[in-house]
């Protein structure tokens, strides 16, 4: 391995801004942002999340549908070295609650139907934080993009390959889902994948 060869998601994120800068990066529906745009709100909501007081190891679970917010948490969650939860978006009731306890997740970041969904269970006691996208806030609720808002985190994260990156749940058929542990030696190679496609010609 190169020294130069970058070994996270928001390394290969920054090496990726300083060279495409507002090229877009995705678009959803009709939203659309640029790599420096993504740096920068992924740098800020990480900002937002350290100052709600999560920290390394700590883990944040996403239950959206695919959207820009969703992508901003992953690179955000990767800047801080917290692990990230990806939530079936039609997960409900006590497979909700077993999935948000199992993996001890400290913060959901929650769009429309997913509040609606969270709001309808008894929350476990690791739950501190409720993080809303697309839905108005209720008392001892977040709003995503006023956390999106803060000053951006400076501070680069070291990371070891056996870091925990992420958790993801099996379907749970033939009974309740399994925690799956992710770790951050897993990041690089699906993102040279995109460095490689990213430098060439915009697809279509």
């Amino acid at each position: 391995m190169t020294a130069d060869r970058p070994t996270s998601l928001f390394q290969v994120l920054d090496a990726q801004a300083d060279a495409l800068g507002d090229r877009i990066f995705l678009n959803v529906d009709e939203d659309a942002i640029s790599y420096a745009g993504l740096r920068e709100r992924s740098e800020r909501f990480a900002g937002g999340l350290q100052q709600l007081g999560l920290d390394r190891g700590d883990r944040v679970a996403v239950l959206t549908e695919n959207s820009i917010e969703l992508v901003i948490t992953l690179f955000a969650c990767a800047r801080l070295g917290l692990v990230l939860v990806p939530l079936n978006m039609y997960l409900r009731g006590e497979f909700l609650r077993f999935q948000l306890a199992k993996s001890g997740a400290a913060a959901a970041v929650v769009d429309a139907p997913g509040l609606e969904a969270v709001r309808a269970i008894e929350r476990p006691p690791s739950l501190r934080h409720l993080i809303v996208t697309s839905a108005a806030a209720a008392d001892g609720e977040l709003v995503f993009d006023a956390l999106a808002q803060t000053p951006p985190v400076t501070d680069r994260v070291s990371l070891s390959s056996s870091d925990q990156a992420a958790i993801m749940f099996t379907s749970g058929t033939t009974g309740m889902p399994r925690a799956v542990s992710s770790r951050t030696a897993s990041s690089p190679a699906g993102t040279r994948y995109t460095r490689r496609r990213d430098t060439s010609s915009p697809a279509t």
